[in-house]
């Protein structure tokens, strides 16, 4: 039976595996609230290149960049309007 290097650097093997799976371009946008051309453009070192036309990024990667509603930010006060 055939074993495949995978060859991931050192930060993702401690990862949970779940974190590790290779997700479309469309699940990606939907995971970190941006675009797939913003991600290309300013986070070329997360996409996975899987065959000439392919591609695809690492769960974690995406839920790490999601920086708009899927991530609590606790410094942000809470305004509330007040009715006098």
């Amino acid at each position: 039976m055939p074993t495949h290097n995978l060859n991931l650097p050192a930060e993702l093997l401690n990862w949970p595996i779940e974190l590790l799976k290779i997700v479309e371009p469309e699940e990606a946008e939907r995971l970190c609230s941006l675009s797939w051309d913003s991600i290309r453009r300013n986070q070329p070192d997360k996409i996975v290149h899987l065959s000439k036309r392919r591609v695809g990024m690492r769960i974690g990667h995406a839920l790490m960049l999601g920086g708009g509603a899927n991530r609590c930010r606790p410094g942000l006060a809470v305004r509330r309007r007040r009715f006098t």
